[in-house]
């Protein structure tokens, strides 16, 4: 891939609420981007933050991209239920 400057990069980058995930549990939690990318040839990346010390939740995976959003899964690992925010950038390729 060519290098690229930073001004012409196609980026987004979008925070969502986790919602409450119970203990122990799981959640598909579904981002979509602000403006659609043309295609889903973009590489993603997340991770939740949190209030609480520890590392309760965690993001396991990026189950489903399209153009116009993505599904993570996000795993609580606390015996309690826990929130958080999502943090969401993808960059096309």
């Amino acid at each position: 891939m060519p290098y690229t400057t930073a001004s012409s990069m196609d980026v987004r980058a979008v925070r969502v609420a986790t919602g409450s995930i119970g203990a122990t549990g799981e959640a598909d939690i579904t981002v979509t981007f602000p403006t659609a990318f043309p295609d889903t040839n973009y590489t993603a990346t997340a991770i939740v933050e949190i209030d609480d010390p520890g590392e309760s939740l965690r993001v396991r995976r990026m189950r489903v991209k399209t153009a116009d959003s993505c599904v993570v899964n996000v795993v609580n690992n606390a015996i309690t239920s826990r929130t958080g925010t999502l943090h969401v950038i993808a960059i096309h390729d």
